[in-house]
């Protein structure tokens, strides 16, 4: 992206960011020429074409998406769905009923996930959320209990 914003391609173009839920709207609408869509979207949606050989993709683990739990996944009745991404929306109604065998009922949710957590057993976050608790739980990984605490000293 530096290209466009700072480099040589900085100007040319009238950019805009935001989610990929709203990327697939704003491309659906007209109002966006181009746009990096969900997967999901390009099957739903008429008269658009994928540019060849181009993707956003990983190899390995990817830390922006994550499915959480209060209780084992296979109890979970309701989950939170963050409404960002509509790729892993789906991703994750497969997994519920072709992998972990339930059927919970799905919520849509801001991406918040103390806010999704209150109102569901799992959540489904994505994003910088995503990071920010993937990033905690790297660090608590790697911190050893010390006598009466864990969790870098905290009490519990």
């Amino acid at each position: 992206m530096w290209s466009f914003t700072d480099g040589p391609l900085a100007g040319r173009y009238d950019l805009s960011f935001t989610v990929p839920s709203q990327c697939a709207e704003e491309l659906r609408s007209g109002a966006a020429d181009i746009a990096i869509i969900p997967a999901i979207e390009y099957q739903r949606m008429d008269g658009v074409v994928a540019l060849p050989g181009m993707a956003v993709a990983a190899k390995g683990e990817v830390r922006s998406i994550l499915v959480v739990a209060k209780k084992p996944i296979e109890m979970a009745r309701r989950v939170a769905l963050d409404t960002s991404s509509r790729s892993s929306i789906a991703l994750v109604q497969l997994l519920c009923r072709n992998f972990w065998g339930i059927s919970p009922e799905f919520i849509r949710c801001a991406p918040d996930p103390a806010a999704m957590l209150a109102q569901a057993d799992a959540a489904l976050i994505i994003g910088d959320p995503a990071l920010r608790i993937a990033l905690k739980l790297e660090q608590f990984s790697r911190k050893k209990p010390t006598a009466g605490f864990c969790c870098g000293n905290n009490p519990g």
